[in-house]
């Protein structure tokens, strides 16, 4: 007998996660279910951690492959897995132990395809106060409006009215869906997008759901963490590369493209916020690695979906113009910015020789001054020693001293120092 459910969890490096994650899917308290684990060449302790569980357990099963990423890893899960319905975790998060079993009341209650849930989110690497900011940004995106919940609608339209009020989200882990769908149909991998593939998944998901729900209980828990793709930053050229792709391989999507012409502007407006999307991570690259990254998608469509998609990509053209009108304009400032620093440096050089050269000057004149006025010092006080050796050695001199010479005496003899 297959189980109801199969929990299908990429793992790549998560060892200090890995435990409690498995623990919350392993305790739950609808327990009919198999766990399939792929080791997706981990090279830290969590292919031990994951022999241990499958030795423990019997549920859990293990498959490896060669780093290829969460979404080929995820279809390599699905190829073996045989629940009715399949459920994707990521290996450093959590689940409430009580989700499935009441999850699996309202599918079978409601004959449901998909059923999707909420989160809340959590950081054991960063204190509650510089976390705040961070979590209200994720649990505005994570919201679910009341006026959508406990509605079954099909998925496409689950999908278009959630993204029209700005509410859709496309994260794999909070939502239950049928697995048939996804044994039994054929659906193009977006190649080359190793950060995006959410974005593709989820509305083909959506669209093999002819019945689906919302529920606003927060079942998840999302832990944020440096390093967790959500979180990696500085790869926007990888970034890009992954959205373009996924935009691309969307519009190979048969059910998609069948439904372009009642829900054109729909999925028009899910296409242009890609677009954005590309244009906000873009915004840093230079205009020749924008279109290369274009020109490398060789995606085989046809004439009226290629029309389409040029229409959405309006916007991005129209910016990669004014972007490249920008650069332009930026450059040449720079080198008008450039060419007046010349001129000042060179001007500056002028001057500075110049004043060097007057300086130069000044010094050397009052050197001149200086020794010319030492030379007449000197020749001074030689005419004064000349002087004072001739008046020494006259005759009026000698007899000068001489008859002074009993009134001196007699100064020394009567003054206070001459007494002592």
């Amino acid at each position: 007998m297959h189980p109801r459910i199969s929990v299908i969890m990429p793992v790549w490096n998560v060892e200090p996660y890995l435990r409690e994650c498995m623990d919350s899917i392993l305790d739950q308290t609808m327990g009919d279910l198999e766990f399939i684990c792929i080791d997706d060449a981990s090279d830290d302790g969590s292919p031990q951690i994951l022999k241990e569980y499958a030795e423990r357990d019997p549920r859990v099963k293990l498959l490896h492959t060669e780093h290829v990423g969460a979404y080929l890893a995820r279809k390599a899960g699905v190829d073996v897995a045989v629940g009715e319905f399949v459920y994707f975790m990521d290996s450093d998060d959590v689940l409430d132990t009580n989700a499935f079993k009441e999850l699996l009341e309202d599918v079978d209650r409601e004959h449901l395809d998909q059923i999707i849930f909420s989160a809340e989110v959590f950081s054991d690497e960063e204190d509650e106060e510089s976390f705040k900011e961070r979590r209200k940004r994720f649990e505005a995106y994570y919201a679910i409006p009341d006026a959508f919940c406990g509605k079954v609608m099909s998925g496409p339209d689950l999908m278009y009215e959630l993204e029209r009020d700005g509410h859709f989200f496309v994260s794999p882990p909070f939502r239950l869906t049928k697995l048939a769908p996804f044994k039994e149909r054929e659906y193009p991998f977006p190649h080359g997008a190793p950060f995006h593939a959410d974005e593709f998944f989820t509305p083909v998901s959506l669209y093999f759901s002819d019945r689906a729900m919302i529920v606003n209980r927060r079942y998840y828990r999302r832990r944020v963490r440096p390093g967790s793709i959500s979180t990696v930053l500085h790869k926007e050229k990888v970034h890009v590369s992954s959205l373009l792709n996924v935009i691309f391989h969307l519009c190979m999507f048969k059910p998609l493209q069948d439904d372009m012409v009642l829900r054109r502007a729909d999925i028009a407006a899910n296409m242009v916020k890609l677009v954005r999307a590309v244009m906000r991570r873009g915004a840093g690259l230079d205009v020749e690695t924008m279109t290369g990254l274009l020109s490398d998608l060789r995606v085989p469509l046809a004439p009226e979906v290629k029309m389409f998609l040029a229409a959405c990509f309006v916007p991005l053209m129209f910016e990669l113009q004014r972007s490249e009108a920008r650069n332009e304009r930026k450059l040449a400032s720079r080198d008008a910015e450039i060419a007046k620093l010349r001129t000042e440096l060179a001007a500056a050089l002028r001057d500075g020789v110049s004043a060097r050269r007057e300086i130069a000057d000044e010094m050397a004149r009052e050197v001149a001054s200086a020794n010319a006025e030492a030379k007449r010092l000197a020749d001074a006080a030689a005419r004064l020693r000349r002087e004072s050796q001739e008046v020494a050695g006259s005759e009026s001199y000698r007899t000068g001293m001489a008859v002074t010479w009993p009134l001196r005496w007699l100064y020394r003899l009567i003054s206070p120092k001459g007494g002592k």
